[in-house]
């Protein structure tokens, strides 16, 4: 039995098929592929979602689709690279690699690349070396905007303080050889499209590839590598029909500006600064389908719950688990934690043993979504009004049984219910509703504790 699905490189090799794109995202693949070939200018986007929502996935998937679509593409993960210091070289690396698997290394154009960006990164570091990072940025963020961030001005002054007069006037003469060496770069990066282009080209004058690099993670990253990417892109990098799109939470983003440079309300006129549009990568499944979460859920309980589970039994755990997915809107991360709670619930327990499934789904639940109120379950310590609370904050499906959930889990709660009122007999003789062997207020805690939590605790 295994407890997730792992996707390996098959997977995305095969792009999008009905069976790796449960979610339909091949439609946003092909817009975004067909929006990138027709745009001559280069660009910066950022592909953003929540954390836990497939973007990775997405992105990985994506890259193959621009493959076999015929343009040239680049994926790379900001986040595995994130133990270098230098973003761009990090940048630049991702090139490298992608000529190199394209065996384009004694092209004529890579041997160019390679060469400009030699000297940028030499630049970059010499100045570096000479006053620290922030001055690297002068001559092209403007007095106007130093103003507007007195931290980055604070900073700048700082590091000057370290040196002689004769160094900064000389780095300031030397600017206008250094825009002539970042010109090169990017006169050297228009041929790249070209270069990692797989098909032919066709006429002499036909319209060059455009060639999209997918740069992903970047929420993963520490912030001022983050940053440090955004920066070296819009300094460095912008290229003719040379399209970055980022992968990550802008909201991340923000945060990480705000901690940086301390500019507070300016965080979002900062960053926009460094983008071209942005692309919301949650779109609204097929209505017929539901949610990309109660999808995912359903294909992951069918897939990963024991074999010897009844079928009636797994029909009516993957129906639990697809609405409460459904009703609290859950990433694709908090789907995978609801199905492993739920499936270490069933390695543990015996073929012969009571399984309340609906109580261990909405503790699964409980354990993903509210953490605090499902360790008071677990010391006997949940009340009734506090679980009601938390189902009332989502949204059921119409026709959706919840009221009988409701009476499951006032029965095992709430100890002022008078028992002897006959709408409480089917829940004292056993079955999936409740636990007729055990005290009704305590089957919430061995469910949790023995069940959920047996290989250990929250």
């Amino acid at each position: 039995m295994r407890i997730r699905a792992d996707l390996d490189d098959d997977f995305f090799n095969r792009g999008f098929t009905g069976e790796t794109d449960p979610f339909d995202r091949v439609e946003l693949a092909e817009r975004l592929t067909h929006l990138f070939k027709e745009l001559d200018h280069g660009t910066v986007s950022i592909l953003h979602g929540r954390w836990g929502t497939g973007k990775s996935v997405f992105a990985r998937q994506w890259a193959r689709h621009l493959e076999t679509s015929g343009t040239p593409s680049i994926y790379f993960d900001a986040f595995a690279s994130d133990y270098i210091s230098d973003p761009f070289q990090a940048v630049s690396s991702a090139f490298i690699s992608a000529a190199a698997m394209a065996r384009k290394r004694d092209d004529e154009a890579y041997k160019r690349f390679l060469s400009a960006a030699a000297k940028v990164g030499k630049r970059i570091g010499a100045s570096s070396a000479k006053i620290g990072a922030k001055i690297v940025t002068l001559g092209v963020i403007g007095a106007a905007e130093l103003e507007d961030f007195s931290e980055i001005g604070t900073a700048l002054s700082d590091s000057l303080g370290d040196i002689s007069e004769e160094a900064v006037k000389e780095l300031l003469e030397d600017h206008a050889g250094d825009e002539a060496i970042f010109g090169e770069l990017r006169k050297s990066l228009a041929a790249l499209p070209s270069l990692l282009n797989q098909e032919d080209q066709g006429d002499e004058g036909s319209q060059a590839p455009s060639l999209v690099i997918i740069i992903d993670e970047l929420d993963r990253c520490r912030p001022d590598f983050a940053l440090g990417i955004l920066e070296v892109l819009k300094h460095f990098f912008r290229s003719e029909r040379v399209h970055f799109v980022l992968v990550t939470n802008r909201d991340h983003l923000l945060h990480s500006v705000q901690q940086r440079y301390g500019v507070g309300d300016f965080a979002e006129e900062y960053i926009q600064k460094f983008y071209d549009f942005l692309i919301h990568f949650e779109g609204k499944v097929q209505e017929h389908k539901g949610s990309a979460g109660k999808i995912y859920a359903g294909n992951l309980i069918a897939k990963l719950l024991p074999a010897h589970v009844p079928t009636s039994e797994k029909q009516s755990l993957k129906r639990y688990l697809e609405e409460i997915a459904f009703a609290y809107d859950l990433t694709l991360r908090q789907v995978e934690s609801v199905v492993t709670n739920t499936l270490m619930a069933y390695l543990s327990i015996r073929q012969d043993e009571l399984r309340p499934g609906i109580i261990i789904a909405f503790l699964a639940a409980l354990k993903t979504k509210d953490p605090d109120l499902y360790r008071m379950a677990k010391v006997n310590g949940l009340s009734f009004e506090a679980f009601t609370r938390f189902l009332d904050g989502a949204n059921w499906s119409e026709g959706f049984a919840l009221d009988r959930i409701m009476k499951i889990f006032q029965y095992h709660l709430d100890e002022n219910i008078n028992l002897h009122d006959g709408e409480w007999d089917s829940f004292a003789g056993g079955g999936a509703s409740s636990m007729g062997f055990f005290d009704r207020l305590e089957v919430l805690p061995y469910v949790c504790n023995s069940l959920l939590d047996r290989f250990g605790k929250l």
